[in-house]
């Protein structure tokens, strides 16, 4: 399976700056890096600072990297995991500096990497940083790596309805909703899902939490409650697809709402979750404060209907990330509620501006009247119900669709 973000890692574009890989934990930055180096014949060049000896290598000779490189024009190279050490960004400037003209330097991390992704002046000018989310159906499916829309949502939406490419033009292939379901069953992660049991996905999910709390929280932050933080991951999956309240969540935990709101910070900047917020502009008496929360492994979800809303707002945002990271403009994802509870779950932006409004159901039903407002309200824009059955279109001329979530997101 190759990830589409490969694609956009080996664009030229770059010239000689590094690229830097940050991602949710286990979510395939080696196997990312060992494909990309593979495929262009540097497989010795992959170097796991997880490995002492690596990290004697480098001790005993700074530019230990260079021997295998046999006199090759421009190879690449992977600094795995360096972030660990106190130092990976003097360790970075010093082999950028020396051979970043010589080198394509690929660096994977995750919390650390992302949450220094403003590296300070040792590192300023010399890399970009590119985000890596979990498995997307589309990949999945071995589609085509999306281009960012076209400036006509409507002509987006008309894309996603009626593919051009001859892959993905036969539409629902044999295997494709077996994709989709092993995806809402077993989640993102590329161990659980393509191994497909139930069995292995609860271990799988048990050592992962465990990794998370007992390793990057422990190591990155100041939090020193384990325990409670463990917690508040395990109440977060009832807590998926509604305006996230920190003083509710104090009252379930026992704590003040600045410690809610400091555990909340601090698993969004280590990849365990990701919020929307609100889009207040254009709209009459909008919801402005309070952001819906999302997270990245959706495993724990029970309910159907949040379990299938996290798998879209994770295929949402893969793809507006994407497009900003690979420089196809400036892309964003929130969502729109007015104070008396009228919401759509998703609004796509472009520079900052509504591009097309997205809602999710379980089931096909008729569109509510509030969706219509809110997309006229926000200049005209299209409206996308996305429901987890199969087989279903029925668009309206192309402003208003009822669509299968696997056919527009494949």
């Amino acid at each position: 399976m190759r990830r589409w973000l490969e694609e956009v890692l080996e664009d030229p574009l770059w010239g000689a700056k590094m690229r830097f890989v940050a991602g949710p934990r286990q979510c395939g930055k080696t196997t990312l890096a060992r494909s990309i180096l593979e495929r262009h014949r540097s497989t010795e060049l992959l170097f796991n600072w997880d490995v002492p000896s690596v990290r004697r290598r480098y001790r005993d000779d700074t530019l230990f990297y260079r021997h295998p490189m046999k006199g090759r024009l421009r190879p690449w190279t992977c600094f795995d995991e360096i972030h660990k050490d106190r130092q990976w960004k003097n360790i970075l400037k010093g082999i950028y500096d020396a051979d970043g003209e010589r080198l394509r330097i690929l660096v994977t991390g995750s919390a650390r990497l992302n949450l220094f992704r403003r590296a300070g002046d040792s590192l300023a000018g010399r890399f970009f940083l590119f985000h890596l989310s979990p498995v997307l159906l589309g990949e999945l499916l071995s589609r085509p790596r999306p281009s960012a829309p076209p400036e006509d949502p409507r002509d987006w939406v008309e894309e996603r309805l009626h593919p051009k490419t001859a892959s993905s033009a036969q539409g629902v292939v044999e295997g494709a909703r077996e994709a989709f379901d092993a995806l809402f069953r077993f989640g993102p992660f590329p161990e659980p899902l393509l191994r497909g049991s139930a069995r292995f996905a609860a271990a799988w999910r048990r050592t992962y939490l465990d990794a998370v709390i007992r390793g990057d929280v422990r190591d990155l932050t100041r939090l020193r409650d384990l325990d409670l933080v463990e917690t508040l991951v395990r109440l977060l999956p009832w807590r998926v697809g509604a305006p996230f309240s920190a003083n509710s969540m104090r009252e379930d935990l026992d704590v003040s709402q600045p410690t809610v709101q400091s555990m909340m910070r601090h698993l969004e900047r280590l990849l365990v979750t990701f919020s929307l917020p609100p889009y207040s502009r254009k709209l009459t008496r909008p919801v402005k404060k309070e952001r819906k929360v999302y997270l990245y492994e959706w495993g724990p979800i029970e309910d159907p209907a949040a379990r299938f809303e996290n798998l879209v707002a994770l295929e949402l945002l893969a793809r507006t990330e994407l497009w900003t990271d690979s420089g196809e403009d400036e892309w964003g994802l929130a969502f729109v509620r007015n104070r008396e509870g009228k919401e759509t779950d998703f609004l796509v932006l472009r520079r900052g501006r509504p591009f097309c409004l997205i809602e999710c159901k379980l089931r096909r039903s008729d569109v509510e009247s509030h969706h219509l407002l809110f997309a006229s309200k926000l200049g005209g824009i299209p409206f996308v119900q996305l429901v987890s059955e199969h087989g279903v279109l029925k668009a309206r001329d192309r402003s208003v669709v009822i669509v299968s979530a696997l056919r527009f997101l494949s």
